[in-house]
């Protein structure tokens, strides 16, 4: 149980810091950005809930497909949301390069993830890689 613990509040600290650098870049925020803010946060709210589920039942398939789905779904949205800061904020230099930075490693999530069931810890590991990647600037 720890564990599943310990891993989920590294993920949830690299999210928090990037997320707080992200947006303090950002001179312009539109409605896009905030929804899919909102989106991202609903993903975050289930971390701990599905942290619980998978500590209890560590071996199960199912509560560890719905930990993998909703940090994917995190990784969706959460890049969704600096795509669309940056694209919102073209004359922000440090925006644009970490964008393409993130779009130049897409490969990351996509690679070798299509096709395989949900449960692929591959996908998992693959977007997990993505919050490493510098998004200071």
């Amino acid at each position: 149980m720890f564990l599943s613990y310990a891993l989920s509040f590294l993920f949830v600290a690299i999210y928090w810091v990037n997320h707080h650098l992200i947006f303090q870049q950002a001179d312009q925020i539109n409605v896009k950005i905030l929804w899919c803010n909102i989106a991202w946060l609903f993903a975050m709210s289930f971390i701990p809930f599905a942290t619980a589920w998978i500590g209890s039942y560590p071996t199960s398939n199912v509560p560890v497909s719905l930990y993998l789905a909703d940090m994917f779904f995190a990784c969706i949205t959460f890049h969704l949301m600096y795509y669309l800061i940056s694209v919102e904020n073209k004359t922000k230099k440090g925006l644009q390069i970490q964008a393409e930075k993130l779009y130049q490693h897409r490969h990351l999530l996509i690679g070798g993830g299509i096709g395989r069931p949900l449960s692929d810890r591959g996908i998992y590991r693959r977007c997990s890689c993505f919050h490493l990647v510098d998004l200071s600037g």
